[in-house]
């Protein structure tokens, strides 16, 4: 499963013009969450297209290593050089690197408690949040679980 729509990649697109290097990261919030904001198809579209895409490794993505691999993507557990850090839930606050956006679910939109001291260290440290939820077309929000 993935949550990356044809839309969304496009801004994802638009986002490595003006930041740099695409990194998705594993998912630590929820041991149960398998999803992954890109499939190997979406890593190798974006590859072939020559956006450099770093994958950090995880036993537990519904997709293999061995498959981001085969797509081209880098595999590497250093987020440091990545501009855009893509993932599927929100961040833990003490992850967060300064001058990175992120594209994630942070659970924010409506103002939920327990998340806004996520929202808080990303204005402190200066991250760009495209939250999915925020992301919508029509009223539709366009990011999706799409099963492959």
């Amino acid at each position: 499963m993935s949550v990356l729509s044809t839309t969304l990649l496009l801004i994802v697109s638009a986002a490595y013009f003006v930041c740099g290097c695409l990194f998705q990261m594993c998912e630590t919030y929820g041991l149960w969450e398998r999803r992954a904001p890109l499939s190997p198809e979406h890593v190798a579209t974006l590859v072939n297209q020559g956006y450099p895409v770093v994958v950090q490794p995880s036993s537990r993505r519904v997709f293999t290593d061995a498959h981001y691999g085969a797509a081209g993507a880098k595999l590497s557990e250093d987020l440091s050089a990545a501009s855009v850090v893509l993932g599927v839930k929100q961040v833990a606050v003490k992850s967060l690197l300064p001058e990175k956006a992120y594209f994630f679910f942070s659970h924010t939109l409506k103002a939920q408690p327990e998340n806004m001291d996520l929202l808080d260290a990303c204005m402190a440290q200066n991250v760009t949040l495209f939250d999915y939820e925020c992301i919508t077309e029509k009223g539709r929000r366009m990011v999706r679980l799409v099963v492959n």
